[in-house]
């Protein structure tokens, strides 16, 4: 297949659907929700199964050719103009967890037509990046990415002006360090506590300064306090992820990770923290984190609903940290208790089907 000329066909029919009124309209929407202001309806950004007829590439193609990528990423911004729900047109350089580790020379595999996985570096290359610091940065395929991306855009100017370019997945310095060192990097946290920090210290500085090399060659920031993100609107500059600490009690958190999400935070200030799993042992410690002004969980059927919301909603309200793009599936979402957050929410909603999203998202 040719994904160039698919591009530019998916350019083209984004092109002739994106309506400048509604795509402002409802920017201003979330972003008054975020800030715990009234709006006429809590915005929802409604996912469905791919209906487009375009099939998506294959993950080996992607990671080859970038217009398969685009490509890819484009067919995600279709139900902006398919339904007309609160989704954001963006598109990001998709590589992978393996994006920051490949800076410290990590290899990574395609397995099944999955996600790249990060291979390990030995614990004598650990040591090296311990004594000697943060490995040398190079923009690469990521940096080759973005400017591409708007060179097929500068083409459109309705795609030009509302697709924007997000920043790539860096992760955050746990999960980061968790697939350059391995999972012993939890026993180590036992045994090893200083050399842990040591490289975890090592990771953060690298963090910082590669998401400042590539937010210049992004197009995400609002200039108002948000960013662009996953296809919605979020508090900050940048969504920092925080997934492999989810193992961790609070101690540990408060020990290993906290500090190092602070100075993140505090160089980006402020952010937006994100977590897969279950964290109720500490989330009320990340949420007092310095300069987190949003959060946004990763979707796990059952386990965020009524009781998780009050759980969190007092903390977050006192400190304005808004929760966003908060996943269910539709009977979830229809039990869902709206009240719980009146305000300072945005809601994401997984459907069986193109029917059920037009139903849900009117």
């Amino acid at each position: 297949m040719n994904y160039g000329e698919k591009v530019y066909e998916l350019l083209e029919l984004l092109e002739r659907g994106l309506v400048a009124e509604i795509e402002e309209e409802k920017a201003e929407r979330i972003k008054k929700a975020l800030n715990y202001e009234k709006t006429e309806k809590i915005p929802l950004r409604v996912i469905y199964p791919n209906q487009s007829g375009y099939k998506p590439a294959s993950m080996e193609c992607i990671h080859q050719d970038m217009d398969a990528m685009m490509y890819n990423e484009l067919i995600k911004c279709l139900p902006v103009i398919e339904i007309r729900d609160d989704s954001i047109p963006m598109i990001r350089a998709n590589y992978g967890t393996g994006t920051l580790p490949s800076l410290f020379g990590a290899k990574f595999k395609i397995v099944d037509d999955n996600m790249p996985w990060v291979s390990p570096l030995s614990q004598d290359e650990i040591d090296g990046f311990i004594r000697n610091g943060m490995p040398k940065l190079s923009g690469g395929r990521v940096s080759a990415t973005h400017e591409h991306y708007h060179k097929r855009l500068s083409e459109f100017p309705k795609c030009r002006k509302y697709i924007r370019v997000y920043h790539a997945d860096l992760q955050g310095p746990f999960d980061v360090a968790h697939l350059l060192w391995g999972s012993n990097i939890y026993l180590d946290m036992y045994d090893d506590p200083d050399r842990v920090k040591a490289f975890l210290a090592v990771v953060t500085d690298t963090y910082i300064a590669y998401m400042k090399q590539i937010l210049n060659e992004t197009n995400a920031e609002t200039g108002d306090g948000f960013h662009y993100h996953w296809s919605s609107i979020y508090k900050g500059r940048i969504t920092l992820r925080e997934d492999s600490s989810v193992n961790l009690s609070r101690d540990f958190y408060e020990e290993f990770i906290k500090p190092c999400n602070e100075k993140i935070a505090d160089a980006f200030a402020p952010i937006t923290m994100h977590f897969c799993g279950r964290a109720d042992q500490w989330v009320h410690s990340l949420i007092s984190t310095r300069n987190i002004q949003g959060l946004n969980f990763g979707y796990m059927p059952g386990k965020f609903d009524n009781e998780f919301l009050k759980f969190i909603h007092n903390a977050c309200e006192q400190k304005g940290v808004s929760v966003q793009d908060y996943k269910s599936n539709e009977k979830e979402y229809q039990v869902l208790d709206k009240s719980i957050f009146k305000t300072g929410i945005t809601y994401g909603v997984n459907v069986e089907n193109y029917k059920h999203a037009i139903e849900i998202s009117r």
